[in-house]
């Protein structure tokens, strides 16, 4: 007999449909599983502490996880889900008070964060143990584990083992409050959204499924009436034939694009459940062995493989932000980026790699030295590929990586190509852009790296083709449209002044409308700052026909305090548009424009004139850059 199963389905029986069952299993599996680690905890800290109050207590809890299990097994299929998340949520915080006692000349202020994070962790208990129509269950779970990280310090300070009372004196402890309530509703606000996300599709491939099975019955039936009447109903029959064919048709469509949502959210929530609950586990399982009188070397083992714990956390959370942010963000400025630039500061930060395995790189960008994009995308495409042809070169060969670019009247392509191991096309050119796919185990990696290029380009308007032999090589194609109307990219429009920025001059232009307050004011100019210095844009127009009048003491106190760092961003230039009535060296003299900015200001007509003094000052710079 199989104890896995066997312990998965106590209380199934009791069940009255596969869902009510699937969370009896889940139960029971939760249960087991804290029992096992909980027993192991309390095997280790018998070894370390001998039998103190708090080995006692950990044996204590983890034969209380086995009472789940007992309820589903007399059929307390409710009450077992709701007595697992009182058993994680009190016991924790009973434990976490009795333990100030259990060793308090060996107290570390560590002791005050560690339950706290067992308490946070059961905030998702409740989602994963119930669906979301039993409210009030989940409800109780949410309330409990919210109550006990409200409760935390003043139980503590009831029963005489509060922070302050045991002679800690850190000013700032109360604020973690707000950290892990923070955490909490992030935590469980998250988890909401998956779950409902999950059990919606859920509720719609079952409806889809019973919709699939009762129009075969009616295809059935049809066909038995037709094939006795084909005589009679010929033309009946081929208009029936025509619907049903219509509607298969439509079925098909509706089929692949719910196929579609599915797996997403499928993949979606392998990665909170495998990829974030892992780390998790390992640092709540760490933290619990963690010696806090002295660090030995033992110790230190256990905090570096905690840190490891943390950094894969992070990582991942990193990750799914990325997509999340590629997947909503459809509107950035584009920039002109010449091709050769960005690969040499790719290069830069490969160098140890690429000389530590004798890489040759060849770059040729002369049949087209630059593209408009999005400098943070397009280097992330980029270093993804160029970083693969690396990891993935072959020892049977000298590695060389070749990037090109090139032109059509329509698109920009830039190729990168590789002589490594290749990749097994007909096996796996459908998963190639999956999440966390990868095609080779040699080499360390998350499998994340071609999800996001495929993210990052789709999200510039771009397409990417695959071509790969195994063992000889792999080309990326990637295909971006030629853009148009670069000159004027609106970043702000109001009734004070329209913000724009013009990708071919890499220049921030700003037409003042009318005077506004100085608040106002200063906010458009803070955004133009901002601006600056994250495009590191070298040239700025300024239309001020119509604010001549405008006080600028107050603005120019401002300017002066962001001057340094504008320079710092590259800003070289900035032209003024004025009236030909009036003396423009006098006045900017006048306005204190020259004891502000100590960079090249010159004053012009229109912005025309300005646009190309700019245009010839522009050139000049790539000309001395290349």
């Amino acid at each position: 007999m199989k104890v896995w199963p066997t312990i998965s389905d106590i209380g199934t029986q009791f069940g009255s449909n596969s869902t009510e069952r699937r969370y009896i299993q889940i139960c029971n599996r939760v249960s087991f599983i804290i029992f096992l680690l909980v027993l192991l905890l309390f095997a280790i800290a018998l070894l370390y502490f001998q039998w103190i109050l708090s080995t006692r207590l950990a044996l204590a809890a983890a034969i209380s996880f086995l009472i789940p299990p007992l309820l589903n097994h007399f059929g307390k299929i409710n009450w077992s889900r709701l007595v697992l998340i009182v058993l994680i949520t009190l016991p924790a915080l009973c434990i976490s008070i009795l333990d100030k006692f259990d060793h308090p000349d060996s107290l570390e202020e560590f002791e005050y964060f560690q339950f706290r994070i067992i308490i946070l962790c059961s905030s998702i208990l409740p989602f994963i143990l119930f669906s979301l129509k039993e409210r009030s269950q989940i409800y109780f779970g949410l309330l409990l584990s919210f109550s006990a990280l409200i409760f935390y310090d003043p139980l503590h300070y009831f029963f005489h083992a509060g922070y302050y009372q045991l002679g800690f004196t850190s000013p700032n402890y109360y604020f973690m409050n707000f950290i892990f309530i923070y955490n909490y509703f992030v935590l469980t606000g998250s988890t909401y959204f998956i779950k409902n996300s999950f059990e919606q599709s859920e509720s719609e491939n079952e409806s889809l499924i019973q919709q699939l099975s009762e129009r075969q019955k009616e295809i059935l039936k049809a066909s038995q009436i037709i094939s006795e009447q084909r005589e009679k109903l010929t033309l009946e029959n081929r208009n029936l034939n025509k619907e049903l064919i219509d509607k298969n048709n439509q079925l098909t469509e509706t089929n692949k694009e719910l196929i579609r949502h599915n797996n997403e959210l499928q993949q979606f929530s392998y990665t909170v459940s495998h990829n974030l609950r892992g780390p998790v586990a390992s640092l709540t399982g760490l933290l619990n062995l963690l010696d806090q009188s002295n660090l030995n070397k033992t110790n230190e083992d256990i905090f570096n493989h905690l840190k490891i714990s943390v950094s894969a956390l992070d990582g991942t959370i990193k990750d799914l932000g990325n997509i999340i942010d590629i997947r909503n963000d459809i509107s950035r400025i584009r920039q002109k980026l010449l091709l050769k630039a960005e690969v040499e500061d790719i290069v830069k930060l490969l160098k140890r790699d690429i000389e530590e395995k004798n890489i040759t790189l060849n770059v040729d960008f002369s049949a087209h030295p630059y593209i408009y994009s999005v400098r943070p995308m397009l280097r992330s495409i980029l270093y993804n590929l160029i970083s693969n042809g690396i990891k993935y070169r072959s020892q049977e060969r000298e590695p060389v990586i070749n990037i090109t670019s090139s032109t059509t009247d329509d698109e920009v392509k830039i190729e990168v190509e590789d002589n490594g191991l290749g990749i097994d096309m007909e096996a796996f050119g459908s998963k190639l852009f999956g999440l966390y796919k990868r095609f080779h185990t040699h080499t360390e990696g998350r499998g994340l790296g071609l999800f996001l290029v495929k993210l990052q380009v789709e999200a510039l308007e771009g397409s990417i083709e695959v071509k790969s032999t195994l063992h000889k090589g792999t080309v990326f194609t990637i295909c971006f449209p030629k853009l148009d109307n670069l000159e004027e990219q609106i970043l702000l429009d109001n009734s004070i002044a329209t913000l724009y920025y013009n990708a071919p001059l890499n220049c921030i232009g700003i037409d003042w409308k009318k005077t506004g307050t100085l608040s106002q004011t200063k906010d458009i100019l803070r955004k133009s700052v901002d601006f600056i210095k994250n495009y590191q844009t070298a040239n700025w127009i300024s239309n001020i026909t119509r604010v001549v009048d405008r006080e600028e003491e107050d603005l120019n106190i401002w300017r002066a305090q962001h001057n340094a760092e504008l320079k710092r961003a590259g800003l070289k230039r900035i032209g003024i548009i004025l009236q030909d009535e009036l003396n423009h060296s006098g006045f900017i003299v006048k306005k204190g424009f020259m004891n502000v900015y100590n960079i090249e200001i010159k004053v012009f007509s229109t912005t025309l004139e300005a646009k190309q003094w700019i245009a010839d000052e522009y050139k000049k710079d790539n000309t001395t850059n290349s």
